[in-house]
């Protein structure tokens, strides 16, 4: 207390109580920010007294005072590199087995780690400046950890510690990889370009310019034969046609799919942060949709109709599709297919189910019918996802595009007004067309000559008339 009087760090007065007064709010101010705590019970509050307090390790992580303004400016490649590390650690801890479900006093806790175990790790992988001193290795592995914290990427299990090296549990916050939407990154290039969670709309040429990267990404893993049936040893369960998260950071990079850059770091999360948004923009998903975003060990695989999107060729094509529409939607009420449903106790007006909708679409002809009914069911599955994304139908929840499985769908109110406007603009047309011909019919009878003769007069009542 009196040398947080002695060094000012509050407004003094002419009071010495008031003053002492003012150190016990400060000292408490500390403790709220998580900067002091006492040694013992985390609840003291700051007191004059004769009680043991200390710096919580890593409190000044996010220290900015001392940068430089070229410091300040880097900021963000500061935080990029962050990421890269956490990610790095994480893999390393996971390929260890060190994540993993674990109890305490009866109570489970899911994929998470020690902190005793996890500073180890931290200095092994040279994630922080290496030093001759294991006591400041120890100290700069903490601060890391704390700086993981305070970034939001890790969290202590129930979030009542800081990073320690110490018996301790914490977590990898769900998706840290991808809060670099968060850090609002100044790029010319638009992989890097912020992904909204709430984005429903993406600009067209955009999308496009997604989807052919996809694709040739697509193209590259089958030909290198990534893409192909895989077994999770650990289930002992069957993924057909897929590929591991690691394999595509390395080929992201070498096609250029994002912006490479000297710094591999760099790279290493523009691939991911690419990856994740094929995740977001339904063109590729973990094979049980169990995880959001890109993990190096598990299984993705590419939607079938991803790519429809490109194909479209303008307004007759839509309402070539609407028509098309209406046939399914009429079929499928025929077969008493189009009805309520109930799903977990959760009652659905008029939808279908896309297993039965694809049988449907391929008795309907409403693709281009093959002898292969594989190639079939995945035209049919196209099908529907033109359909989703031409606002015509919808998954219940809009959690899925369409697929050949039991989820439910229905069909958007007033989809089809596209063909009542067209059709009221085609006779619009009609009319305007014949009111042009009758106004030039009159012009070139009333311009002509007319001979003389006993029927003149009617003849020009007649042309006035018409």
């Amino acid at each position: 207390i009196p040398i947080i009087i002695d060094l000012k760090l509050i407004a003094l007065t002419d009071d010495d109580a008031l003053d002492e007064e003012n150190a016990i709010q400060f000292g408490n101010q500390l403790i709220d920010n998580n900067m002091i705590s006492h040694v013992v019970d985390k609840q003291h509050r700051f007191q004059n007294g004769n009680l043991f307090y200390r710096f919580v390790s890593g409190y000044d992580a996010n220290l900015t005072d001392s940068l430089s303004p070229s410091d300040i400016d880097n900021s963000n490649d500061l935080s990029l590199q962050l990421i890269v590390k956490a990610h790095k650690l994480e893999q390393a801890l996971k390929a260890k087995n060190l994540i993993k479900d674990r109890k305490h006093k009866l109570k489970s806790y899911k994929q998470c780690f020690v902190g005793k175990e996890a500073v180890p790790m931290i200095i092994e992988l040279q994630l922080i400046s290496i030093s001759q001193s294991a006591t400041e290795n120890e100290l700069n592995a903490i601060k890391f950890g704390n700086e993981l914290i305070q970034s939001n990427i890790i969290q202590h299990v129930t979030a009542d510690h800081f990073f320690q090296n110490a018996p301790l549990f914490y977590s990898f916050v769900d998706g840290y990889d991808t809060k670099l939407a968060l850090l609002q990154l100044e790029s010319d290039d638009p992989e890097d370009a912020k992904v909204d969670e709430q984005e429903t709309e993406m600009d067209r040429n955009a999308m496009k310019e997604l989807i052919a990267k996809a694709q040739k990404l697509e193209q590259v893993l089958q030909s290198r034969k990534m893409i192909k049936d895989r077994t999770f040893k650990m289930q002992l369960r069957s993924y057909k046609q897929c590929f591991v998260g690691s394999d595509v950071i390395p080929i992201i990079i070498e096609l250029e799919l994002v912006k490479v850059s000297e710094e591999q770091s760099h790279n290493e999360i523009h691939a991911i942060l690419f990856a994740n948004r094929l995740i977001q923009h339904n063109i590729i998903q973990h094979v049980t949709k169990e995880h959001q975003t890109l993990e190096n060990e598990y299984f993705y695989k590419f939607l079938p109709g991803y790519d429809v999107m490109v194909d479209r060729s303008g307004p007759q094509q839509d309402l070539k599709l609407v028509r098309s529409a209406q046939v399914l939607e009429k079929k499928l009420e025929e077969k008493g297919l189009l009805k309520d449903r109930m799903y977990h106790l959760k009652k659905y007006k008029r939808c279908f189910v896309g297993k039965e909708a694809v049988e449907v679409i391929i008795e309907l002809k409403l693709i281009p019918v093959a002898s292969d009914e594989a190639e079939n069911e995945l035209q049919a599955i196209r099908f529907g996802n033109a359909l989703i994304q031409h606002g015509i139908i919808h998954h219940v929840k809009k959690e899925h595009v369409f697929e050949n499985d039991h989820i439910f769908y229905e069909f958007f109110a007033g989809y089809d007004e596209v063909l009542k406007n067209a059709k009221m603009s085609q006779n619009t047309d009609e009319s305007a067309m014949m009111a042009d011909s009758e106004s030039n019919a009159m012009s070139m009878a009333e311009s002509k000559p007319m001979k003389t003769n006993p029927y003149a007069a009617n003849a020009a009542v007649f042309v006035d008339s018409k």
